[in-house]
């Protein structure tokens, strides 16, 4: 901990330390301050792309970045993270600006997201699996499962028509009516189709 003649604090590692000082009436104060570990942070990145990880105030010369699998997040140089392939690992950012025995650490969780289609229909009689869309033809009454795999975050589904094809919070659609409709998964910024015939 640093503390400025002025009363600025400022937590160089964690721990815990008690602060003296006298009041504006000749009061001795005692303030106990505690610093923890920073919490850990969620990072999301689609297979093929890349993006930056920032921690509170670290300048990234005084930073060292190591992670817990290079196969799904490549090397890591000033918090760039690159997805690589489908899966997580844990990023450790080390940050040291006061060149101390204990350097500040931050943590971040980063799922690498391959999102691809799955589709059963209620029979078994029909999978699919597809990168982008994909297209069934079904009877009035069919009830199909909508699954998105390889992805770690919740998927909101949306028919385009839902008197003509229903979908459920987890995927299950159920054909309603005659007509055509398109059931779509979003995740990451990646949007999934199913058309329906």
């Amino acid at each position: 901990m640093r503390i400025t003649p002025t009363g600025t604090i400022t937590a160089v590692g964690v721990g815990e330390t008690t602060i003296k000082g006298t009041d504006k009436g000749g009061n001795i104060q005692n303030i106990t301050i505690t610093v923890s570990s920073p919490a850990e942070k969620m990072v999301f990145i689609k297979a093929g792309k890349s993006k930056t990880v920032k921690f509170y105030n670290v300048i990234s010369g005084k930073a060292t970045w190591e992670t817990s699998d290079s196969n799904i997040t490549g090397h890591i140089a000033a918090g760039k993270v690159n997805g690589l392939y489908s899966g997580s690992a844990t990023i450790l950012c080390k940050y040291n600006p006061y060149n101390t025995t204990n350097p500040i650490e931050y943590k971040a969780k980063v799922f690498v997201e391959d999102p691809s289609i799955i589709i059963h229909d209620d029979k078994g009689l029909y999978t699919k699996n597809a990168k982008t869309s994909g297209t069934l033809r079904v009877s009035m009454g069919d009830v199909s499962v909508f699954e998105v795999s390889n992805v770690y975050q919740s998927v909101k589904y949306v028919s385009s028509n839902p008197r003509v094809v229903f979908v459920d919070e987890s995927g299950v659609m159920y054909a309603e009516n005659l007509g055509s409709a398109t059931v779509t998964a979003k995740i990451n910024g990646v949007t999934l189709n199913v058309n329906f015939l």
